[in-house]
């Protein structure tokens, strides 16, 4: 697939018209690369590469896989895993 094709991550109306900096990291520690583009009416649109959105959706699924297949045997521990890493 060509990692050239973007898809929209983010899109909101701001306060200020910047980035929030939780979605800043969030978007700067997952993927290789990012266009954004700021809107007359504060508007912040965040695009990703198509194919990384497609592989980090791929890898969600299986830890939530895997998540339900602990919480058969420690709902506890699988839980706390969930609220760790934000599942």
């Amino acid at each position: 697939m060509d990692n050239k094709e973007l898809e929209v991550y983010f899109s909101y109306v701001t306060f200020t018209g910047d980035i929030p900096s939780n979605i800043e990291s969030q978007v700067k520690n997952t993927f290789s690369r990012y266009e954004v583009e700021y809107l007359e009416n504060k508007s912040v649109v965040i695009k990703v590469p198509k194919s990384e959105m497609e592989t980090l959706e791929k890898f969600k699924e299986r830890v939530r896989t895997l998540l339900l297949e602990i919480k058969k045997e420690n709902s506890v521990l699988a839980d706390k895993l969930a609220h760790r890493y934000g599942f």
